[in-house]
């Protein structure tokens, strides 16, 4: 069974992102799957509408200090 799974995987295109292909074969450096290894990496993430409210998204990073560029609650509202 294992052998008809990696024998299919082997015959699917895109199955496996190139990054992780030599890990997933068992060859390739581990710490070379970490996302600061990664090249194409982004400065700057959009969460779009993830967070209900500014309560909500300090929740989500209790260990992380949160800043906001407006200062005024009226204004603190989604998306941010």
């Amino acid at each position: 069974a294992v052998l008809e799974t990696i024998r299919n995987l082997m015959n699917t295109e895109c199955v496996v992102p190139d990054w992780l292909h030599d890990i997933i074969l068992g060859y390739g450096d581990p710490g070379s799957a970490h996302y600061s290894k990664m090249p194409n990496q982004i400065s700057s993430l959009d969460f779009n509408d993830t967070f209900l409210s500014i309560e909500h998204l300090k929740s989500c990073f209790p260990n992380q200090v949160v800043k906001v560029t407006e200062e005024d609650p009226a204004r603190q509202v989604p998306p941010f």
